[in-house]
């Protein structure tokens, strides 16, 4: 599990997970970009990324497939609402 965590990126990037499901046999994350320097959170942003562990490592891509990323951003905010950790201004 990794949600309420920060994952560090290769290309320098941070996020932080504030919700994670599984559709169709994957695992899927909605995050924040967060600055670990400034220990600030971009909540302007949400992006919904598939996860993977692969070889041991934890893999995060971009989901290539318009159709299943608006059903598991839907998902991923729907589930947010029901667990009281989204606002009622609504997310993006």
């Amino acid at each position: 599990m990794v949600k309420d965590k920060v994952i560090q990126m290769d290309n320098g990037k941070s996020y932080y997970v504030l919700e994670e499901i599984e559709y169709q046999g994957k695992k899927y994350i909605l995050t924040l970009e967060c600055d670990l320097e400034k220990d600030m959170v971009n909540e302007d942003d949400y992006f919904a990324m598939e996860l993977a562990i692969e070889n041991g490592e934890l893999n995060i891509k971009k989901i290539d497939d318009n159709d299943i990323a608006k059903v598991v951003v839907g998902m991923l905010l729907s589930k947010m609402q029901n667990n009281g950790s989204l606002s009622n201004s609504g997310g993006k």
